[in-house]
Order: C-alpha cells, then sequence, then structure tokens
C-alpha cells in the first residue's frame, strides 16, 4: 500500500486495514463515566486526557513498519503509543461515544508537504485526529486537553489525508493561510 491512484482510492484502503484492527476492540469500563460529561468538545477533552493518563506517548511513527497503528486494546494494554496510535484509539472511543471522528495523517513542517498529484500512504509521519462537528474540530493528541481544537505549528496549513474510506480526502488543516479546505 505505498501509492494509489487517487487520494480516495488510498484513504478506502487504509480505512480497510484500520477496521480490521479496531474490529474486536472492546471499550473499556471507564469510558461510560465520560458519557455524562456536558458538551461535545468537553467530552473530547476530558476524553484525551484520560488517554493521555493511560497512554504514554512515544515518539511520531517512522518507516514503513508503522504506518498503521498498533490495534486499541493493545495500545490500553501497554500503555503506550505513538502519535498514531493514540489518535487512532481516541476516534475508536469517540465512536463509542457517539462522535465521529477520523484519523488524519500529514507530514510535518519542516520537510516538503505532499503533493495532491502524487497519492502515497508512506509520505505521512504524523497522525491528528478531525472530529466532525458543526465546525470541525482538529486535535493533537500529545497537546494538552485544555487546548483541544489547537494545533502545534508543525501541523498547520498542511496538507492532510482525512480517512474516511471511498470519501477519504486530502485536505488542508487550518492556519497557515491553508483553512483546511483542499
Amino acid at each position: 500500500m505505498g501509492t494509489g491512484r487517487t487520494w480516495a482510492a488510498v484513504g478506502e484502503a487504509y480505512q480497510t486495514r484500520l477496521d480490521l484492527l479496531n474490529r474486536d476492540f472492546s471499550p473499556p469500563a471507564w469510558l461510560a463515566s465520560l458519557a455524562g460529561v456536558d458538551g461535545s468538545r468537553a467530552r473530547i477533552a476530558a476524553l484525551l486526557e484520560r488517554i493521555q493518563d493511560r497512554v504514554r506517548g512515544t515518539e511520531d511513527f517512522v518507516g514503513p513498519t508503522t504506518l498503521f497503528p498498533v490495534p486499541p486494546g493493545r495500545v490500553l494494554e501497554a500503555g503506550e503509543g505513538d502519535c498514531l496510535d493514540r489518535a487512532n484509539l481516541l476516534t475508536v472511543l469517540l465512536a463509542q461515544l457517539g462522535l465521529e471522528a477520523r484519523v488524519a495523517l500529514l507530514r510535518i513542517a519542516g520537510r516538503p508537504d505532499v503533493s495532491p498529484d502524487v497519492p502515497g500512504i508512506s509520505l505521512f509521519d504524523h497522525a491528528l485526529v478531525r472530529v466532525d462537528l458543526e465546525e470541525p474540530l482538529w486535535v493533537e493528541t500529545a497537546l494538552p486537553p485544555e487546548r483541544v481544537g489547537e494545533l502545534p505549528v508543525v501541523c498547520r496549513g498542511r496538507r492532510v489525508l482525512v480517512v474516511r474510506g471511498p470519501g477519504s480526502r486530502l485536505l488542508r488543516t487550518p492556519g497557515g493561510g491553508g483553512g483546511g479546505s483542499p
């Protein structure tokens, strides 16, 4: 799964792999306590705080062996994961709380941005989460929960593949003049 004909095809193949990795996941018992948190943004922040308390962040993924996350149950058991592991875990748990979220892959600043003309999964080196609210909300799992919706400078205005099966699209993260559109 190096390159594809279109970004939608790359995203669809990636989503298929995520679905396989996530299919046997059983949410932790503590997740039910977050259902009563009022407001989507507050619920996301509370969930991120729980994840950060339970899963130590490791270095960002690099190279072909880490293009896919570790299954979310194993991430919770191990108590550690890279940005992709934590982004996938957050999306799976948000779905359990009734919030639609997607893994979003990008190449951080300091390196050339991905080209819209050359679709390929191996081009990315970082993962965020895009939560589909009235206004899309971007989540960097390494930032403190009170900063939900903020992106570090290295992630602003970058092309990002929002993984959504056949509806996957290459967008731009907010900031840096990109605004979050294609």
